[in-house]
C-alpha cells in the first residue's frame, strides 16, 4: 500500500530538499523588483541618516532568504483582510483614488514619497464625520506587541508613527488622526488605535528626507561602533564599517545627483546630462561610489 516503505528512501533528506526547492521559489515569487526609485515614507522615521541614505542610493539591495521573503508576503496579504473587516463593520474604506491609482504623497522634487494603504470614513454612530489615514500593519508575537497595546505606536513603533505622520501632513489629505490597525501574526490578536498626528513632525521628517536625498557626502551613522545593536542588525553594516564594494549603479555613484520630476544628473564631463531612466541600474565604468571619502 505504501510504496514509500517499499524503496530504500532518505525521507528527511527528501524533506530537506523540498524546503530548500520552496525557499527558492519564494524567493523567485515573491522577490521585489529591485531597488526603490523613491525613498519611502516608511523609511524617513528610521534614526540612523547613513542608513537611509544608503537606501535611497542603491548600494546594496537585501537579500531576503525565502521565509523572509514568505513574512513579507503575509503583510502583503492581510491588507486587503484590514479592508473588508472595516467595510464589514459597516466603515466606508478606499484604497485607490478614481484613476484606479493609489492615493500617493510625494516631496523631494519626487524623489520621495509613498503609498496611503486607504482613507477611511466611520459610521455615524462614532460621530466622527471627518476622513482619516488607514494604516494597516502586521507584528510577531511576544514582548514587542505586548509593548504595543500597552504603550502605543508612537511609543513603540517610531517609524510607523512617523509615516502617518508624513502622510498626514500633505496638505492634499491634511489628515488629523489616523486609524491603526496591527495584527499578531501567531494568534491574530489586534491592536486597534486613534491615532492623532502631529503635523510639525510629519514636516520635520520630511525636511530630513529631503536634506538626504540632496546631501553631497556621506551623512553620520547613528554609531561609531559596529557592535551598536542597531548596526549589527544592518544590511549595510559591511558597507559602512569595512567599505565593502556597493552596487554598480548610477545611483550609486558619486557623479549622479538628483534634480527636479525624479530625475538623475550626470556630472561627468563626458556625460553631462539627464541619466536616461533604463540606464540608471546599469551604471557605468566611470563609477565611483558614494561611500568613499572626498
Amino acid at each position: 500500500m505504501n510504496q514509500l516503505n517499499d524503496i530504500n528512501i532518505d525521507r528527511k533528506s527528501i524533506a530537506k530538499q523540498v524546503l530548500t526547492d520552496i525557499d527558492k521559489a519564494c524567493q523567485n515569487l515573491y522577490k521585489e523588483n529591485g531597488h526603490r526609485r523613491h525613498l519611502g515614507a516608511s523609511e524617513v522615521a528610521d534614526q540612523c541618516w547613513r542608513k537611509i541614505y544608503y537606501t535611497f542610493r542603491w548600494v546594496k539591495a537585501a537579500q531576503n532568504d525565502g521565509r523572509q521573503e514568505r513574512l513579507f508576503q503575509v503583510g502583503h496579504e492581510q491588507e486587503p483582510k484590514f479592508i473588508t473587516w472595516l467595510t464589514e463593520a459597516g466603515f466606508q474604506v478606499w484604497d485607490k483614488a478614481e484613476d484606479g491609482e493609489q492615493f500617493r504623497t510625494s516631496f523631494g522634487n519626487g524623489h520621495g514619497g509613498g503609498s496611503l494603504d486607504s482613507i477611511i470614513k466611520f459610521p455615524p454612530s462614532y460621530g466622527i464625520d471627518f476622513p482619516v489615514l488607514g494604516e494597516y500593519k502586521t507584528n510577531s508575537t511576544g514582548s514587542a506587541f505586548n509593548k504595543l497595546l500597552e504603550n502605543g505606536v508612537e511609543a513603540e513603533k517610531p517609524v510607523h508613527y512617523g509615516q502617518m505622520c508624513v502622510y498626514g501632513c500633505d496638505p492634499i489629505y491634511n489628515f488629523s488622526h489616523a486609524l491603526y490597525l496591527n495584527i499578531n501574526k501567531n494568534d491574530s490578536d489586534l491592536h486597534v488605535e486613534i491615532v492623532a498626528l502631529d503635523h510639525e513632525h510629519g514636516e520635520k521628517l520630511k525636511d530630513k528626507a529631503i536634506q538626504i536625498i540632496n546631501i553631497d557626502h556621506l551623512p553620520n551613522r547613528i554609531s561609531d561602533r559596529s557592535t551598536h545593536f542597531v548596526c549589527k542588525m544592518c544590511n549595510y553594516a559591511d558597507i559602512c564599517f569595512k567599505d565593502a564594494p556597493v552596487e554598480i549603479n548610477c545611483r550609486s555613484c558619486k557623479y549622479a545627483q538628483p534634480v527636479a520630476d525624479k530625475q538623475w544628473y550626470c556630472s561627468l564631463p563626458a556625460h553631462n546630462a539627464i541619466i536616461p531612466e533604463e540606464f540608471i541600474p546599469k551604471g557605468c565604468v566611470a563609477h565611483i561610489s558614494v561611500n568613499k571619502a572626498d
